[in-house]
């Protein structure tokens, strides 16, 4: 049977400088993003914990931190980068530093990235709204049985 995860995040700026004034993406969306991420499963939320995202300028064209620091017992930080490949067509890699490059495409106001991992199939979607951003990741087995 196929389990689903899903997490639903809400990031809340902590810079006052954290929205610019340029609208499109990602300058619009530079600072840094904490809020509380939740773990759901059948029975609902099953874990909770602190996470941020930092968003900044890197020297160059076309490239931008993208650091992501969940904070549960121990704090795990994840220092990655994004990167333009084609702006035609909105499309994104998030460079995992580590021999790991994961396709994004910025589609209205949201960066969707589709992956596999360990025999699971995951959805990451961060959705920028209202002055927060929405981290959703949806996961399931690749196995049909």
């Amino acid at each position: 049977m196929r389990t689903k995860l899903v997490l639903l995040f809400c990031l809340i700026s902590i810079n006052s400088f954290g929205q610019n004034s340029e609208s499109s993406f990602p300058n619009s969306w530079l600072g840094e993003w904490i809020g509380k991420l939740e773990i759901y499963g059948p029975q609902g939320v099953i874990q909770s914990l602190e996470m941020e995202l930092h968003i900044s300028e890197e020297e160059g064209e076309g490239s931008w931190g993208w650091t992501i620091i969940y904070k549960g017992e121990t704090t795990d930080e994840r220092k990655y980068e994004l990167q333009l490949k084609d702006p035609a067509k909105s499309h994104y890699v998030i460079d995992e530093k580590n021999s790991i490059l994961l396709d994004g495409y910025y589609l209205g106001n949201t960066l969707v990235t589709r992956f596999s991992v360990n025999r699971s199939l995951l959805m990451i979607n961060y959705t920028f709204e209202e002055g927060q951003i929405i981290f959703d990741v949806f996961s399931g087995s690749l196995d049909t049985s």
